[in-house]
């Protein structure tokens, strides 16, 4: 199981969505655009100045990762959970099976003839999938509180009925991007430290 990366506050972290597109220029000079189906997050991430215990656990995290060999798991402090009104005492599962590169997804919810079960932008994750989507369409749901919701990028693989929803703590696994890290010193006695952490998503 990856370790969680630790959390001390973050003084900036980026988010970049990555889709995989192939373009090119035909004989005609004509452009073509093409998409391969693919997408991969990238983090990057900046620590507040940490103190010394702070660098040295920090460290230690880092080194047991050995560079970009293990994979980790981190919580976006703002993007792990969805502004809808699915939370945590909301069920929320798959109403039918839905098989990979699906981008439509019947929905069952304990919120019947609801339009904000969802939020367009909302993260969603499936338990067994590694995955983080983002919802793209949100249709209202029936008196049962069936729903269909759009997704960005793709499902990545095959779905069973019931499949669970995650409502929270939705998290990125991630790898580092590379095996070098950037420490940066603040203060004549280099008491405090920076750290500057690129990662990409570990596509399982």
């Amino acid at each position: 199981m990856p370790d969680m990366m630790p959390d001390y506050g973050w003084q900036a972290v980026t988010v970049v969505s990555n889709f995989g597109t192939l373009t090119g220029e035909g004989r005609n000079l004509k452009r073509y655009r093409r998409s391969v189906n693919a997408h991969r997050w990238q983090l990057e991430f900046t620590t507040p100045p940490l103190n010394d215990e702070q660098t040295r656990e920090f460290f230690g995290f880092l080194q047991g990762l050995k560079g970009s060999l293990n994979s980790f798991y981190y919580i976006h402090p703002r993007y792990s959970k969805p502004n809808g009104r699915i939370a945590s005492s909301n069920t929320a599962k798959l109403n039918k099976k839905a098989d990979a590169g699906a981008k439509l997804i019947n929905i069952a919810t304990t919120l019947p003839l609801s339009e904000d079960y969802y939020k367009i932008g909302d993260p969603i994750q499936f338990v067994g999938d590694s995955r983080v989507y983002t919802v793209i369409s949100v249709s209202k749901t029936d008196a049962s509180g069936v729903g269909d919701i759009g997704i960005s990028p793709p499902l990545s693989r095959d779905l069973t009925a019931t499949t669970p929803i995650r409502t929270e703590d939705i998290k990125f696994l991630l790898m580092l991007e590379d095996d070098e890290i950037a420490m940066e010193m603040e203060g004549g006695d280099g008491f405090y430290t920076e750290y500057t952490v690129s990662a990409i998503e570990d596509l399982l």
